[in-house]
């Protein structure tokens, strides 16, 4: 949940990162219920923006 760099498509990359996301999503704590929550939001428009810009590249 940082900066990284790859080759290549980054899609599996954030989609790991939703799958370990959506278990906080029951944490005991609040806190760390919302902040899952804002990055999995975070990362599923980072899914989506990724999965259009290779449809516009061609991959």
């Amino acid at each position: 949940m940082g900066t990284f760099g790859m080759t290549g498509t980054v899609i599996p990359y954030y989609e790991e990162q939703e799958k370990l996301l959506k278990q906080l999503l029951t944490h005991k704590h609040e806190n760390v219920r919302r902040w899952a929550q804002n990055k999995l939001d975070e990362t599923q428009n980072r899914i989506k923006i990724e999965n259009l810009n290779e449809a516009h590249r061609g991959l």
